[in-house]
């Protein structure tokens, strides 16, 4: 990929943001994010035929893609609401975790559904969820290698694996 993205591409400046839209008519599609993600579901999409454009309000890859320093995880399968959260509640409240930030403010707007997410977070949900999770990432690594190949960017993927200890 280019500075401009795809080849197949073309960049228009949009006010404070960045339209990139492709040259067929139908079907189209319009992708949010021009990180990892979104570049991927672009050009996926437009390999089967879709026009897509492609909206990014700030610059490409500088949002949750940066932060997440590029990382491709293939284990990122365990759902927010975990087995005991319940007891970690005043921590998450008080800012003692880093895990979470919780601004109070936003207590009120959270009341409606946080009794369903902490239901959640029992065992056998956890587990069920992980397992639906599991198939929706079973092949991100490789897709991101066959992208990252066409791309010519291979020299940017660093294999160094990933351990998180509880």
């Amino acid at each position: 990929m280019g500075e401009n993205g795809p080849p197949w591409f073309t960049v228009v400046e949009c006010g404070t943001g960045i339209v990139m839209t492709g040259e067929k008519q139908t079907p189209t599609a319009i992708v949010l994010g021009a990180g990892m993600v979104g570049i991927s579901c672009s050009i996926h999409l437009r390999k089967r035929g879709w026009d897509v454009t492609l909206l990014e309000k700030t610059k490409p890859g500088a949002e949750t893609s940066y932060g997440n320093a590029g990382v491709i995880s293939r284990g990122s399968v365990l759902p927010m609401s975990y087995p005991g959260m319940v007891f970690d509640i005043p921590k998450i409240l008080t800012g003692g975790t880093n895990a979470v930030r919780f601004d109070l403010s936003a207590l009120a707007r959270v009341f409606g559904w946080a009794p369903s997410f902490l239901m959640n977070g029992t065992k056998a949900r956890n587990r069920e969820l992980s397992i639906g999770l599991s198939a929706l990432v079973a092949h991100c690594v490789q897709e991101h290698e066959a992208l990252m190949e066409e791309a010519g960017a291979t020299s940017h993927l660093a294999k160094r694996g990933w351990i998180k200890v509880y």
